[in-house]
């Protein structure tokens, strides 16, 4: 299955990132659309439901205007749904500012329960 929805796979990485970059806005996965609570808690069960059923049209009319909703989640978090820490991937593999990059995720996990670091 892997290899027939890398593409969305893809996209859904994307849309991840969005949802912690707007504080747990809810947003259709394949179009990134305001999307309605109905079909966000099919979108973030996205292995158990397929891309015909979570189709934005399925929820939303053509012309539809959607008023931005966030996932109720984020409220039961203490601080909400934020990112963190924001890194550039490219610069994570690059020879000369990956360590720094790599420090940054470091010391961000160091001291979190399963992680164990390494000193210099």
């Amino acid at each position: 299955w892997r290899d027939l929805r890398v593409f969305d796979e893809i996209h859904w990485y994307s849309w991840f990132i969005d949802y912690y970059m707007e504080a747990g806005l809810m947003r259709d996965m394949f179009s990134h659309n305001l999307t309605v609570p109905g079909q966000w808690k099919m979108a973030i069960l996205p292995n158990y439901f397929t891309k015909f059923e979570m189709r934005y049209g399925r929820f939303v009319e053509p012309g539809e205007t959607v008023p931005p909703s966030y996932d109720p989640m984020c409220e039961t978090l203490l601080e909400g749904c934020y990112p963190v820490l924001v890194i550039d991937p490219a610069k994570l593999v690059d020879p000369d500012y990956g360590p720094v990059e790599a420090r940054k995720l470091a010391e961000l996990v160091n001291g979190t329960l399963g992680f164990t670091g390494l000193d210099d």
